[in-house]
């Protein structure tokens, strides 16, 4: 690699013999001294391209994360690197609409087959979301000793509540969820 940026150095030179073109000059030796500062710019350059694609970024991920608001709230904060540059990338992509298939859409992306119902009978600025076949070992009970005042009769795993935490924070202002889930 260091040989080529010499090269390249090189071949800017003006032609003359005062530029000499043998390995054993003097000034062939200057132009691979420099050559190898040469290389690191390049490289540096190179890597500042793929910083700027957010599925290959590395050193720059909390950048392009600060930018689009991430991470949210409702994921975990340990992410791997993928994971992360995930994240970016669907953010970067994602259009918001306020019509249920848009909202099937992105619990799909969570993992839920839910259905997304617009509004509930009798409640014009309500939603209803239908989340089937949550598994029976995913639900927490109420229970008599272990639960405190205020606390849901039936809470189900950490991921029931990424699913909702993203819908309240996407789905218009002025609407109400009810989320249902099967068992």
């Amino acid at each position: 690699m260091i040989e080529k940026c010499r090269t390249m150095l090189s071949n800017l030179l003006p032609r003359g013999p005062a530029w000499p073109r043998r390995r054993d000059s003097a000034m062939q030796e200057l132009l691979a001294g420099l050559a190898v500062e040469l290389c690191r710019v390049e490289a540096r350059v190179t890597d500042l391209h793929n910083e700027a694609q957010p599925l290959q970024t590395t050193e720059m991920i909390s950048d392009w994360e600060r930018a689009y608001g991430l991470p949210e709230k409702c994921f975990p904060a340990v992410m791997t690197l993928e994971q992360r540059r995930r994240a970016v990338r669907t953010k970067m992509s994602s259009v918001g609409r306020a019509d249920p298939s848009y909202f099937e859409e992105m619990l799909e992306k969570l993992g839920f087959r839910a259905i997304v119902e617009r509004t509930v009978p009798g409640r014009p600025h309500y939603w209803r979301i239908n989340l089937p076949a949550i598994a029976e070992r995913d639900v927490r009970h109420f229970r008599a000793g272990r639960s405190h005042a205020g606390d849901r009769l039936r809470e189900w795993d950490a991921l029931s509540k990424a699913g909702e935490c993203v819908i309240n924070i996407y789905k218009p202002l002025h609407t109400r969820v009810e989320y249902e889930y099967d068992l």
